[in-house]
């Protein structure tokens, strides 16, 4: 995940399978901001407001948990 913190409105996800990825944005008060399923690696961010965001990456039945700063 990076650039990590970012201002460009655009986070690349770095994944070794060219698969598709399911994205849920969570707030830090664990509200759902944003659930989006990605054709390429890139996720757009610029409808997002400054400050610090837990994302949850899905991909192929696995997922992980990344934290996300907005700038």
């Amino acid at each position: 995940l990076y650039p990590n913190p970012t201002n460009l409105g655009l986070v690349t996800i770095a994944s070794s399978k060219n698969e598709q990825i399911s994205i849920r944005v969570f707030d830090m008060l664990g509200k759902q901001v944003k659930k989006e399923i990605l054709k390429s690696n890139l996720l757009n961010v610029l409808d997002l407001n400054p400050g610090l965001y837990i994302i949850q990456i899905t991909q192929n039945g696995f997922f992980t948990t990344k934290k996300l700063m907005i700038n």
